[in-house]
This record gives C-alpha cells, sequence and structure tokens, in this order.
C-alpha cells in the first residue's frame, strides 16, 4: 500500500502515479475529493509525452565500408551462379506465351551495394504485345564485410527487410528456401 507524504495531494500526484501506475491507498468513504479535469488533462499531456516518437542515432552506420572490386565480382559471381543453378532450374523450366503478363527470364543486376533478383515479364497483350519489363522480387543489402540484409519486394512495391546481418552464404540458402523470397 502506498501513502503520500506529507504536504501532498492526490490531485497533483494522481496524473504522475497513474502513468507509473503506482496503486494509492484506498480513500476512505466521503472523505475526499476529485479535481477531474485538471488531473485529467495533467494524465494526458503526460501520456502524450510518453508517447511521442522521437527520431534516434542508429549504431549501424548508414553506409557500409566501400567495396572493393574484387568483392563486388565475387559476389555478382555468386549471385548469378545461384540464379542459372537454383533459380532457373526451379521456377522457370519453360517460357509459356499468354494473352497476358508472362515470365520469360529471371536475371540479377549490382547497383549501389545492393544486389537485385528480378523477373523479366513480357508482355501478351493486343495494345503492347512484346513489350518487356522487370519486376524485382528480392534483393540482398551489403551491410559490412561478408554481412548482408536480406529485402523482400512487398505488392506495394516497397522493400521489406526480412534478415538482417547473415553471411552471402546464408542470404543464398534463405533464398532458395523461404518461400516468401521465391519470385511472382
Amino acid at each position: 500500500m502506498y501513502s503520500l507524504p506529507n504536504g501532498l495531494d492526490n490531485a497533483r500526484l494522481l496524473p504522475v502515479l497513474m502513468f507509473f501506475h503506482v496503486p494509492l491507498a484506498a480513500p476512505r468513504p466521503f472523505e475526499f475529493s476529485i479535481q477531474v479535469p485538471q488531473a485529467f488533462e495533467e494524465l494526458v499531456r503526460v501520456r502524450r509525452m510518453a508517447q511521442k516518437e522521437q527520431w534516434t542515432r542508429s549504431a549501424r552506420n548508414s553506409r557500409p565500408s566501400p567495396l572493393g572490386e574484387a568483392e563486388k565480382q565475387a559476389i555478382v559471381i555468386a549471385c548469378d551462379s545461384f540464379i542459372r543453378d537454383v533459380l532457373k532450374p526451379r521456377f522457370l523450366r519453360e517460357i509459356r506465351p499468354t494473352n497476358f503478363n508472362y515470365v520469360i527470364d529471371i536475371h540479377g543486376a549490382w547497383a549501389g551495394g545492393r544486389y537485385r533478383f528480378m523477373q523479366r515479364y513480357r508482355s501478351g497483350m493486343d495494345h503492347n504485345r512484346g513489350d518487356e519489363f522487370d519486376a524485382p522480387f528480392a534483393r540482398i543489402d551489403r551491410v559490412g564485410r561478408n554481412r548482408f540484409d536480406i529485402q523482400w519486394m512487398r505488392h506495394t512495391g516497397r522493400w521489406w527487410r526480412l534478415y538482417s546481418g547473415v553471411t552471402l552464404a546464408e542470404a543464398l540458402r534463405l533464398l532458395e528456401t523461404d518461400e516468401i523470397l521465391y519470385p511472382g
């Protein structure tokens, strides 16, 4: 049971005590007064202050250390062989033309410290027959020496990070086993 020190009344401490969920002693019947408007306004003000979202600095650097050409080539070669040996045989056995958009290739591209895995589509519609476009479905972002984040392209067109700080071998294994990262 919590009792107030001398000189303090419930009305001034009520918002603070309610915020920290400190139980008050039960009031004696018919011997208490409540200043609801002032106490309620103070409680709302304290809670709003506690719930404000604030930007904070992240411990992680926004940009990883510079990437050497040899390391970049090793990542590109590993990803290209993964596409050739795993993704294409599994998800693109044959090209099936339709009256709508259909997949004709799976490929990747390196840009800005990221490797994107993409499907190339061809349109079969009358008004744009033969037009082609790329649709990325996953990417790996280099965040440090042999450390990558795996991101998935949502239906909204925004990237969503699923895994953080994995090695390249783990990233390729996750791309092979996690169904959400599968192409189309």
